[in-house]
């Protein structure tokens, strides 16, 4: 997902997007089920009919995803904190889910085929099976898509800290922090600027900004505490607001609230943060 400017029409974003992800995730899975059925690789063309094969590789699939993408993500997320190198903590994912997956096929071809041998050369060889497939199947999907959100570089260094030193003690030398500046850290150059709204998005949180939008591999809760210098109010599990971007806010039929922003994006206000943002007096006016 390429990064566009913030000066797009007026839209309410979902604030969660893992249904779209499942979505993804089931169609690659499907796909990869068809077609290893067909071909049938490791030997299951002969050992199996085509009802027999597609339920094995159907299986399969299953155990795949639900294995892969919890370490995959785990591990990703461990590498955004610890500014690990991003090919290699996939490749690193990668390789510690093929060790239970292994373990789930091995349990696998134990019922739909003959068991198979338990010793050490029978566990490496099932092993680089299931790796081979693990990557062409979760880990060139991944690395595809962490490409497309821009994340599969080095986290940028922090701030030094003396130029937080300098915000804290006016008069010493120096020009200070920007608001915000820990987070905008994290951007490419071209887009930072006025920190304006965060939104969560599946293991991201997309960052609006006066220079336009990027997603960066954080949880919402670690970037609100990295914009705490930044006057603003979360208005729903998924949205936060800087106070100075917020143009004004809408009263819908049914009593919620919505938040409109300068830059023309419509963020939903849940009940829980509805009162919070009667009292502060978010916007320049509500509109019912």
């Amino acid at each position: 997902m390429t990064d566009s400017t913030a000066q797009a029409a007026p839209r309410e974003k979902p604030g969660f997007r893992a249904s779209g992800r499942l979505a993804l995730r089931g169609m690659q899975m499907a796909v990869a089920t068809v077609l290893l059925t067909l071909i049938g690789p490791f030997g299951t063309f002969t050992d199996l009919t085509l009802p027999w094969r597609g339920l094995y590789w159907a299986v399969a699939m299953l155990c795949g995803f639900t294995i892969l993408e919890p370490v995959i993500y785990r591990v990703l997320h461990l590498a955004f904190r610890r500014n690990w190198h991003w090919p290699s903590a996939l490749a690193l994912s990668i390789l510690a889910a093929a060790v239970p997956l292994t373990a789930a096929i091995l349990a696998l071809e134990s019922v739909m085929r003959q068991p198979p041998g338990w010793g050490i050369v029978s566990a490496a060889t099932y092993y680089c099976y299931v790796l081979t497939l693990t990557v062409v199947v979760g880990g060139v999907p991944t690395a595809w898509e962490l490409y497309r959100h821009g994340v599969l570089t080095p986290r940028l260094p922090e701030p030094p800290r003396q130029a937080e030193a300098d915000e804290r003690t006016p008069g010493t030398p120096g020009a200070p922090a920007a608001p915000g500046a820990r987070l905008l850290n994290r951007l490419s150059p071209e887009r930072r600027g006025e920190i304006l709204a965060l939104s969560m998005e599946d293991h991201y949180v997309r960052v609006f900004t006066g220079a336009g939008e990027s997603l960066v591999l954080l949880r919402l809760s670690d970037a609100m505490a990295e914009v705490q210098d930044v006057p603003g109010l979360q208005i729903h599990r998924s949205h936060w607001v800087a106070s100075s971007a917020v143009d004004r806010v809408e009263r819908l039929a049914e009593g919620r609230l919505r938040v409109h922003l300068v830059n023309g994006l419509a963020l939903p206000v849940s009940r829980t943060f509805a009162r919070a943002v009667r009292e502060v007096g978010l916007g320049k006016g509500d509109r019912s």
